[in-house]
């Protein structure tokens, strides 16, 4: 695939920076005090690649509970606080991002809030700024629906045949073909396990990737046929 003119929309959580683990833990640790317990090993399975408020309506319906009032603001303010001293953005990510020519934007199921927090911390702020950072809080439905990926694209001025999607997420993998763009698989977090790898392949992403080094090579092989997958794909 000829990748000029075309616009790289990356995923934020688990793609860009290495957040997973830092926030299923949280989320584990809060759940089990409120006498609701979701493993770590649950919440990256079943609930990572949506928003917040996704979360807890699926938690409540997924399993009856009820969670406090609050709940999900002491979540985020436990994860936020960890964030500034732990998170960090992955392996190669910004001089691997820095090196395409090619348009860029991040398209979250996270807070705008969080986002440029996490943006500063990592020093990610060099590359993305609020004129390319989308967030699901922007549109009526987080992911797996389509709706902050036709955003992004809409925003940035791309057809979404021409929009390349980077995901870590079986939520995200399917927003972003439903949104008619090429995916591709990113599994270089520590979140990632087998489980996770085969998850995205059954997904229908077109090519898998576990380090930014790598992405030039991996953007160069991909089909033409948008969104359609390929007899390529690697671990």
């Amino acid at each position: 695939m000829n990748i000029e003119n075309k616009l790289l929309v990356c995923d934020f959580d688990g793609v860009l920076i290495d957040s997973e683990l830092i926030g299923c833990r949280i989320w584990s640790d809060m759940l089990d005090g409120v006498g609701a317990p979701v493993s770590v090993e649950a919440m990256l399975n079943d609930y990572t690649g949506k928003s917040g408020p996704q979360i807890c309506a699926q938690i409540e319906k997924d399993f009856g509970y009820k969670l406090p009032d609050g709940f999900l603001d002491t979540v985020n303010e436990r994860v936020e606080t960890l964030f500034e001293t732990q998170l960090k953005a992955m392996p190669r990510a910004l001089e691997t991002l820095s090196g395409l020519n090619l348009a860029k934007c991040i398209a979250s199921g996270s807070r705008p809030e969080r986002l440029f927090q996490c943006l500063r911390v990592t020093k990610l702020d060099a590359l993305f700024n609020q004129s390319n950072v989308f967030s699901s809080h922007e549109v009526k439905r987080g992911k797996p629906a389509p709706d902050v990926f036709l955003y992004a694209a809409e925003k940035t001025g791309f057809r979404p045949s021409d929009c390349i999607v980077l995901e870590d997420s079986v939520a995200g993998v399917q927003a972003g073909l439903a949104a008619g763009m090429t995916v591709l698989g990113f599994t270089g977090g520590s979140h990632c396990t087998p489980f996770r790898i085969e998850s995205l392949k059954k997904a229908g992403v077109c090519l898998l990737f576990d380090d930014f080094a790598a992405l030039p090579d991996v953007l160069s092989r991909l089909p033409d046929v948008t969104g359609s997958p390929s007899s390529a794909m690697r671990k």
